[in-house]
């Protein structure tokens, strides 16, 4: 017997309907086909719970397969840079290991070695310290530190020294493909060598965040938006004509400390502490020395000899071990570019090209003619990548070119003069001392320009510090009937954007210090010279 679903009333086993109500009966066989599925459906869900579960545990093991065989990948692109000599794209693909997977130390031993290639010591035990504070197992980060140690003494675990390589690669989103992973290593290599400060920055440095600038005999620092100014050191630095200081020419940093180039009447190198606000000098030559840099654990050096001999030097950061490396009879536009000095300078038929020496091997090399150098002078060049930006002055007026050494393209960019290179930007200025000077950014490909003010004094320089712009004019104000001079130097820290903004800070502060110049005519004694800051 079964039971009536809506009634009740008991009816026949094989019952098509209740005779009561009218209700269709499901036969028996219906029944039990719903308990089936019932059933089914039961297992069905513990099964996709199961699955689900096997999947999960399928896609660990997986992931687990695939970030081993990622790391792997960036391991041997980094053996190939390695083996190629292209160390600095090395030390990136090494510490994109690391970042894959901080626990394994065989990246650290790699970054390691390639320091140690390029005698940078203090650097290969930074890394090495870091990755022995990251690894379960750490033998083989033993055995270098045993090593190291018995080359420069266990001090050598002491020093202080920066590894961006490493710092600025961490967390970075870098494609498993080995080819596209390999073109953003090569970018992000650029990016640390070249992306928080202009290529061609001469009066200011980051560091530690903070900008660090020459004021007078002053090295100052603040941080980015222009606040909490405080005095690092004062240099003894000579007065000359019109009371004028000897002036700052260029500041570099390895991170760690920063190295000072002034001129005047003989040129000085200083190395200055920022952490205990001291200095020493490390270098004193006859000569006007026109260019530092820091690359590989070495200041370099340029000064042009009475015969007019350029000269590349190089010295340790404590000053030892000086050496000359590049001799090279009337170069010019010298820089020291990531493995190589480049300078530019005439054939033998006198037609301009650009040179390179390998910094290790110490091979010359003519890399290319000027294309565009017939009808003017190339007055500066700037390598980037396989791109040199140039500039070429002809009947009064510059113009801009970029040379791709690769593809042998030449191509104009702007009109005017060539300032600096910073994060895939080209910065210029145009103009005269009447009409004041305009100074723009344009992309490396020549499109995409923006202006970003005109100025009005004589435009020192441009410096990029990530995303601000430190610009310095100089001034000068003359009272004839006394035959006194009063000047100075104008700083701004203007943006990278907007025109607006940066062009009522410069008219605001130009009136207020020609005014203030004026007024210290009025009153010269022996030393008329000053500077005055002003931001956005």
């Amino acid at each position: 017997m079964i039971q009536c679903e809506v009634c009740g009333k008991q009816l026949p086993d094989d019952a098509a309907f209740c005779p009561r109500c009218g209700t269709i009966v499901k036969s028996r066989l219906e029944a039990e086909k719903q308990a089936k599925k019932k059933n089914k459906t039961k297992y069905l869900v513990l099964g996709v719970i199961a699955a689900v579960f096997v999947f999960a545990a399928g896609l660990i093991v997986w992931n687990i397969f695939l970030s081993s065989r990622t790391y792997d990948q960036r391991i041997e692109i980094a053996e190939e840079y390695s083996r190629d000599k292209d160390y600095d794209e090395a030390l990136v693909a090494y510490a994109a290991a690391c970042d894959q997977d901080p626990e394994k130390e065989e990246a650290y031993v790699g970054m390691c070695n390639v320091y140690m290639m390029q005698d940078e010591d203090a650097k290969a035990a930074a890394i090495l310290q870091i990755g022995e504070a990251k690894v379960n197992s750490a033998d083989q980060i033993q055995d270098k530190k045993q090593e190291l140690s018995e080359m420069n003494g266990a001090e050598i675990f002491d020093e202080q020294a920066a590894v961006p390589e490493y710092t600025e690669v961490q967390g970075q989103d870098i494609a498993r493909d080995k080819e596209q992973a390999k073109e953003q290593i090569a970018d992000l290599t650029d990016e640390i060598l070249y992306g928080i400060s202009g290529q061609g920055n001469m009066k200011s440095v980051l560091f530690d965040d903070n900008i660090i600038y020459a004021e007078n005999t002053q090295i100052c620092q603040m941080d980015q938006n222009g606040n909490y100014k405080e005095r690092i050191v004062e240099l003894p630095l000579e007065s000359s004509t019109y009371g004028k200081s000897d002036e700052v020419i260029k500041i570099v940093t390895d991170g760690v400390t920063v190295f000072v180039l002034t001129g005047g009447r003989e040129s000085e190198i200083y190395a200055v502490d920022v952490d205990s606000k001291s200095y020493d000098q490390l270098l004193d030559i006859p000569e006007t020395t026109e260019n530092i840099w820091f690359y590989h654990n070495k200041v370099y050096y340029q000064y042009e000899n009475s015969a007019g001999t350029v000269i590349v030097g190089t010295m340790n950061k404590d000053g030892t071990g000086k050496n000359e490396r590049l001799e090279a009879d009337h170069a010019r536009s010298v820089t020291v570019n990531r493995d190589y000095i480049y300078y530019v300078m005439d054939n033998s038929g006198g037609t301009p090209a650009l040179w390179r020496e390998d910094l290790e091997n110490r091979q010359t090399k003519s890399m290319f003619q000027f294309p565009s150098a017939s009808s003017g002078e190339v007055t500066k060049a700037e390598i980037t990548g396989n791109q040199c930006f140039y500039a070429l002055e002809a009947g009064g007026n510059s113009e801009i070119y970029c040379y791709n050494m690769d593809t042998k393209e030449n191509k104009k960019i702007a009109d005017g003069e060539l300032q600096n290179l910073y994060n895939g930007d080209v910065y210029y200025s145009r103009g005269d001392e009447n009409s004041g000077f305009t100074f723009y950014k344009i992309a490396q490909d020549g499109e995409d320009k923006t202006e970003l003010g005109t100025a009005h004094g004589q435009t020192i320089g441009i410096d990029l510090l990530k995303d601000r712009m430190l610009m310095r004019e100089y001034f000068e104000e003359y009272d004839s009937s006394q035959e006194n001079m009063a000047y100075g130097d104008l700083l701004f820290l203007l943006n990278l954007e907007e025109k607006t903004d940066n062009q009522k800070v410069i008219n605001s502060s130009e009136s207020n210090f020609k005014n203030e110049l004026r007024r210290k005519l009025q009153g010269i004694t022996d030393d008329g010279g000053f500077q005055q800051t002003s931001w956005t």
